[in-house]
C-alpha cells in the first residue's frame, strides 16, 4: 500500500519485506532521491513534491499495488 502527503511517500509491506522492496525501488529510480526501510514500512523521499502523486503511482504500478 502506498500512501502520500505533500512531502513524503510511505509504503507498507509484509513484516520483513521492506528492505528488499526498498532496494528494488532504489534500483528503478522512480523519480526519488532514496528510501529508508524499516521492518514493514518504507519512507520514500521524492525528487520533487510537485510530482509526488505521479511518483507514488509509478512506484505502486511497478510494485503492482493500489
Amino acid at each position: 500500500e502506498g500512501l502520500a502527503n505533500e512531502a513524503m511517500i510511505i509504503i507498507r509491506t509484509s513484516p520483513g519485506a521492506a528492505s528488499l522492496i526498498a532496494r528494488i525501488i532504489d534500483h528503478k529510480k522512480c523519480e526519488i532521491l532514496g528510501t529508508i526501510a524499516g521492518d514493514d514500512s518504507i519512507f520514500v523521499a521524492p525528487k520533487s513534491i510537485t510530482t509526488i502523486d505521479n511518483t507514488r503511482q509509478l512506484i505502486c504500478n511497478y510494485l503492482k499495488t493500489r
